[in-house]
Protein backbone atom coordinates (compact mmCIF):
# COMPACT_ATOMS: atom_id res chain seq x y z
CA UNK A 1 0.00 0.00 0.00
CA UNK A 2 1.09 3.38 -1.02
CA UNK A 3 1.97 5.68 2.13
CA UNK A 4 -0.17 8.58 0.47
CA UNK A 5 -3.16 6.09 0.37
CA UNK A 6 -1.88 4.91 4.14
CA UNK A 7 -2.03 9.55 5.04
CA UNK A 8 -5.25 9.30 3.48
CA UNK A 9 -6.88 6.54 5.17
CA UNK A 10 -5.46 8.15 8.42
CA UNK A 11 -7.47 11.22 7.86
CA UNK A 12 -10.46 9.86 7.20
CA UNK A 13 -10.45 7.61 10.32
CA UNK A 14 -9.33 10.67 12.10
CA UNK A 15 -12.40 13.67 11.01
CA UNK A 16 -15.25 10.58 10.96
CA UNK A 17 -13.95 9.08 14.18
CA UNK A 18 -14.37 13.07 15.39
CA UNK A 19 -17.82 13.10 13.64
CA UNK A 20 -19.09 9.82 15.84
CA UNK A 21 -17.75 11.14 18.60
CA UNK A 22 -19.90 14.13 18.94
CA UNK A 23 -22.97 12.75 17.56
CA UNK A 24 -22.94 10.21 20.03
CA UNK A 25 -21.90 12.99 22.69
CA UNK A 26 -24.99 14.92 21.57
CA UNK A 27 -27.03 12.21 21.41
CA UNK A 28 -26.55 11.06 25.32
CA UNK A 29 -26.47 14.69 26.14
CA UNK A 30 -23.08 15.03 26.75
CA UNK A 31 -23.14 18.46 25.39
CA UNK A 32 -25.33 20.60 26.80
CA UNK A 33 -27.42 22.33 23.36
CA UNK A 34 -30.07 23.62 26.60
CA UNK A 35 -30.57 27.21 25.48
CA UNK A 36 -28.48 27.34 22.29
CA UNK A 37 -31.34 28.94 20.34
CA UNK A 38 -33.50 30.89 23.04
CA UNK A 39 -33.98 34.66 22.77
CA UNK A 40 -31.02 35.88 26.49
CA UNK A 41 -33.60 38.96 27.08
CA UNK A 42 -37.08 37.19 26.70
CA UNK A 43 -36.52 33.66 27.85
CA UNK A 44 -39.43 32.28 26.38
CA UNK A 45 -38.67 33.02 22.99
CA UNK A 46 -36.44 31.31 20.19
CA UNK A 47 -34.15 33.74 18.69
CA UNK A 48 -34.92 33.87 14.73
CA UNK A 49 -30.80 35.44 14.34
CA UNK A 50 -29.91 32.63 16.36
CA UNK A 51 -31.54 30.06 14.13
CA UNK A 52 -30.40 31.81 11.23
CA UNK A 53 -26.67 31.72 12.20
CA UNK A 54 -26.75 27.99 13.02
CA UNK A 55 -28.68 27.63 9.57
CA UNK A 56 -26.30 29.37 7.57
CA UNK A 57 -23.20 27.96 9.90
CA UNK A 58 -24.40 24.11 9.06
CA UNK A 59 -25.39 24.86 5.31
CA UNK A 60 -21.44 26.82 4.65
CA UNK A 61 -19.93 23.40 6.60
CA UNK A 62 -21.69 21.03 4.70
CA UNK A 63 -20.86 23.11 1.38
CA UNK A 64 -16.91 22.80 3.34
CA UNK A 65 -17.24 19.25 3.63
CA UNK A 66 -18.69 18.60 0.21
CA UNK A 67 -16.07 20.56 -1.96
CA UNK A 68 -13.26 18.72 0.36
CA UNK A 69 -14.69 15.66 -0.47
CA UNK A 70 -15.00 15.69 -3.74
CA UNK A 71 -11.78 17.71 -4.01
CA UNK A 72 -9.30 15.06 -6.29
CA UNK A 73 -5.49 17.39 -6.43
CA UNK A 74 -5.71 17.35 -2.73
CA UNK A 75 -5.74 20.96 -2.45
CA UNK A 76 -7.90 23.20 0.38
CA UNK A 77 -11.06 23.07 -1.49
CA UNK A 78 -12.64 26.05 -3.16
CA UNK A 79 -15.89 27.89 -2.00
CA UNK A 80 -17.66 30.36 -3.62
CA UNK A 81 -17.89 33.68 -3.10
CA UNK A 82 -21.53 33.42 -2.44
CA UNK A 83 -20.91 31.04 0.32
CA UNK A 84 -18.85 33.66 1.98
CA UNK A 85 -21.27 36.32 1.92
CA UNK A 86 -24.10 34.23 3.15
CA UNK A 87 -22.10 33.48 6.02
CA UNK A 88 -20.81 37.11 6.23
CA UNK A 89 -24.63 38.82 6.12
CA UNK A 90 -25.54 35.61 8.72
CA UNK A 91 -22.93 37.14 11.40
CA UNK A 92 -23.35 40.22 10.95
CA UNK A 93 -27.14 40.37 11.05
CA UNK A 94 -26.51 38.34 14.27
CA UNK A 95 -23.96 40.72 15.31
CA UNK A 96 -26.34 43.86 14.93
CA UNK A 97 -29.30 42.62 16.63
CA UNK A 98 -26.80 41.98 19.67
CA UNK A 99 -25.97 45.58 19.47
CA UNK A 100 -29.27 46.69 19.11
CA UNK A 101 -30.59 44.11 22.00
CA UNK A 102 -27.67 45.24 24.28
CA UNK A 103 -28.00 49.40 23.47
CA UNK A 104 -32.40 48.34 24.59
CA UNK A 105 -31.13 46.51 27.62
CA UNK A 106 -28.89 49.30 28.80
CA UNK A 107 -31.72 51.85 27.75
CA UNK A 108 -34.44 49.93 30.30
CA UNK A 109 -31.67 49.82 32.88
CA UNK A 110 -30.91 53.51 32.88
CA UNK A 111 -34.89 54.46 33.16
CA UNK A 112 -35.08 52.18 36.01
CA UNK A 113 -32.30 53.96 38.48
Amino acid sequence: MLPSRIIELDAYIIVYGLALIVALKLLNSSINMRGLLIDKSHPSRVSPARVQLLIATISLSAQYVHAASTSLDGSFPKLGSGWLYLFGGSSAIYVVRKAFERRTINKRLRQGQ
